[in-house]
């Protein structure tokens, strides 16, 4: 056994305690499942669910929308290919915080600008957001993504000013599913990172499914190594560190110690637990070596499994 090898093994079975040199706070996504479709003038709606803003006060918000299969033509002569995009922090629409057609837009764009969500200010705390298509095509394909940023260096968006509008009938509104936005970052063989990602559990099912993968990028160089894993709900923190035993402890769904290039864990966070959820990073590889990779996470809405509970934990 060489002395990397060895020194790998120890840091991994916990012999050697180290503290994070990072503690970084991962951006969410707020997605469809799957691409829509929607047929003209028809609205369909979503919900992003944010827990009353419990997590992502001062957060930077922006929204984009995809046509997939028309190009987006919002002229006045033109196709009229395009889709009205309005978010609101009440489920009737009845207070708009962004409108890609309200009155002194010519042309309406395909997204919405990027704005600063207060918790104080936004009532019940989720936004909603209503895509209502045009008559130029009879179906469109597309997809939306939500983003909710970390601000920092006191480099703010402006905030959301809401406005006043009609409210409409109640439709179904689909939950949007929260996937973290990938986040590069890199550490030297032997360091731990730790990566806090703020989800939003809601309702009452018995356990949701969350899904952390670490990838690391294919190099010529052969000792460029890999990573273990380790998750933590915030139940088990101690003193704001997730550690490797404590993981270790909860079974073999909530840490992967393979030391590969693409890492994976998937534990079922019981009820009891909802909250932020956390990923130690391990870097594995030559001495001194620097180990880029690339963190990934999705929490799934909840099927009938996870809602009554079929499924053992």
């Amino acid at each position: 056994m060489t002395w990397t090898t060895l020194t790998s093994l120890l840091l991994l079975l916990g012999c050697a305690v180290t503290t994070p040199i990072k503690k970084e706070t991962l951006s969410l996504s707020f997605a469809p499942e799957e691409a829509k479709v929607i047929t003209e003038e028809t609205t369909q709606m979503f919900r992003a669910p944010l827990c009353k803003g419990m997590f992502v006060d001062n957060w930077a918000f922006s929204l984009k929308v995809y046509l997939q299969n028309v190009q987006w033509d919002s002229r006045e002569i033109g196709d009229a290919n395009w889709l009205r995009i309005r978010i609101s922090n009440k489920a009737d629409m009845s207070n708009i915080l962004c409108d890609n057609a309200k009155a002194g837009i010519a042309e309406p764009v395909n997204f919405c600008p990027i704005f600063t969500y207060k918790k104080k200010e936004m009532g019940e705390g989720d936004l909603y957001i209503e895509i209502t298509a045009s008559a130029g095509t009879p179906t469109y394909q597309y997809g939306l993504d939500l983003e909710a940023r970390v601000q920092k260096h006191g480099k703010f968006a402006p905030n959301a000013i809401p406005e006043a509008a009609t409210a409409v009938k109640a439709l179904t509104i689909e939950t949007l599913e929260q996937i973290a936005v990938p986040y590069p970052s890199n550490l030297v063989t032997g360091q731990t990172g730790q990566y806090k990602i703020p989800y939003c559990f809601e309702g009452q099912a018995v356990y949701r499914k969350v899904t952390t993968t670490t990838l690391v990028p294919d190099s010529a160089d052969t000792g460029a190594g890999g990573v273990a894993s380790f998750f933590c709900t915030n139940a088990m923190m101690h003193n704001d560190e997730c550690y490797r035993s404590v993981s270790k402890k909860k079974g073999s769904s909530f840490y992967d110690p393979s030391g590969a290039k693409i890492n994976t864990v998937s534990p079922k966070v019981k009820l009891e637990e909802y909250g932020p959820v956390y990923i130690l990073v391990l870097a594995q590889g030559d001495w001194q070596k620097e180990i880029k990779f690339t963190i990934t996470a999705k929490l799934k809405n909840p099927g009938d499994p996870e809602i009554k509970g079929k499924e053992e934990l």
